[in-house]
């Protein structure tokens, strides 16, 4: 009886441990999921303000009408212009320039190309500071092969200090409607989908 007592005590004691394991590692599963989310949370959250920031000193701003582009052959054109050959009222624009950082912009371009939206391509363009000579190296380095291409020196807005890829959406008066300055730390996160649907939206939304 002694010994029946003895080893229902040890059963005992083994069940309770093994809650005690069960609970603990489930308790371990939701702090860790938990921390996850204050993760992207916070990394979500980083993204967020410097997109904030872009549209507050950049919306309503207007690009000087005398902005200057060249196509990939080198003939040259008012940006202007890209209004009047298209007969639309608004065009996204996606930055880069050999300036900035080489897999910065790589990331904006992947993004913007593999966005669950299919952005209408005769609305999307993209204008690169580069040398007249290197343009056609960047198209085939970005890829670029199915889009319009255009050499833009400078834009007189305050994206341009940031020395930072972006997209915008430019209205027919060359004025700034949105702009989004992507992060790569949210590149897989849906924060920075939902950013790319919303300008989207406003570029259809005309």
């Amino acid at each position: 009886m002694n010994l029946l007592k003895r080893y229902g005590f040890i059963l005992a004691l083994f069940i309770l441990n093994c809650y005690f394991l069960f609970v603990t590692k489930k308790l371990k599963q939701e702090i860790e999921i938990k921390n996850d989310s204050i993760i992207e949370l916070c990394t979500e959250i980083s993204a967020l303000q410097p997109q904030f920031n872009a549209g507050l000193i950049n919306v309503g701003k207007s690009i000087e009408a005398s902005t200057e582009i060249q196509d990939t052959n080198g003939n040259r054109l008012k940006l202007k212009e890209l209004f009047v050959n298209k007969k639309t009222k608004m065009l996204m624009f996606c930055r880069i320039s050999e300036r900035y950082c080489h897999e910065c912009c790589e990331l904006t371009v992947k993004k913007l190309l593999q966005s669950e939206q299919n952005f209408d391509i005769e609305k999307l363009i993209f204008l690169i500071d580069s040398s007249q000579r290197a343009i056609k190296l960047q198209v085939k380095d970005f890829n670029l092969y199915d889009y319009e291409v255009y050499n833009c020196q400078f834009l007189n807005i305050p994206a341009e200090n940031v020395m930072f890829p972006y997209y915008m959406i430019v209205d027919d008066s060359l004025t700034v409607r949105s702009i989004y300055m992507p992060n790569k730390a949210a590149f897989n996160l849906p924060i920075d989908s939902i950013n790319l649907n919303l300008m989207y939206k406003t570029l259809i939304g005309q």
